[in-house]
């Protein structure tokens, strides 16, 4: 078995390569070969998500990691999707007035095997889920990395790491993984970080009021309340909902 890493440097057609490049090795009998991509943000959730989309709805055996820096960095510094609520981009200086389009949730509702997210403050959790999204009973497998840009998000390459870790532990950023019907998270916080010691951290959320704060930490509450839900309706407690005679 071989692996074909695949970092997509073209906007627009991530998903097409990737099956491109699966069909190809299908038909050279090469089945076992893992076709892994590595795509931004902006390209997996904005200009390319037509393509990511279709990638999954046709079930290619390929594995989709999206690196996501919140923002198009390559090109200055704009919003992209990703973006988070209230951040300062150079498109967004007032800040980002909408809240960010969550990725992992809507390849969840494409039926995928395994989808996934992580962050680059917790290493060992993003080696174990790549490992699952090897299984070719996992594929298509799609997985969101939590990845800080200093430049963009005017916070110390120092604290990058810790940037990632407080974006977990505020909430802003769940862990969690389905895995073919089972859902879970993998990190509760034993204490929550307050959502001001992850700000306050990063120059791209200078200029927010209390009331920005406010905010954002609704959005905390309603992404996490989501999430334990889809805990609770994939445990095997949950009967669903009574159909009608």
């Amino acid at each position: 078995m071989c692996t074909i890493p695949v970092p997509v440097s073209q906007l627009g057609v991530p998903g097409a390569a990737l099956a491109g490049m699966e069909v190809a090795a299908r038909v050279k009998g090469m089945e076992d070969t893992q076709i892994l991509g590595i795509v931004g943000d902006g390209d997996a959730g904005d200009i390319g998500f037509g393509t990511i989309s279709g990638l999954f709805e046709r079930g290619h055996k390929v594995i989709c990691i999206v690196i996501d820096n919140q923002g198009y960095s390559a090109t200055g510094g704009q919003r992209s999707g990703t973006t988070e609520l209230k951040a300062w981009t150079r498109s967004t200086p007032e800040g980002k007035s909408r809240p960010p389009k969550y990725m992992p949730l809507i390849m969840l509702a494409h039926d995928a095997p395994y989808v996934a997210t992580c962050s680059v403050g917790y290493p060992e959790d993003i080696f174990k889920k790549v490992r699952k999204a090897m299984k070719r009973e996992n594929q298509p497998a799609y997985i969101h990395c939590f990845t800080p840009c200093p430049t963009s998000w005017k916070n110390e390459p120092s604290m990058t790491v810790e940037v990632s870790r407080r974006a977990v532990t505020c909430g802003v950023w769940p862990l969690w993984e389905y895995e073919r019907g089972t859902f879970r998270r993998n990190l509760v916080p034993k204490r929550q970080t307050a959502v001001e010691d992850y700000l306050s951290l990063q120059g791209r959320f200078k200029h927010v009021t209390e009331e920005d704060i406010g905010d954002i930490r609704d959005y905390i509450n309603g992404l996490n309340e989501k999430i334990d839900r889809l805990v609770y309706a994939y445990s095997k407690d949950f009967k669903g909902a009574s159909r009608a005679a």
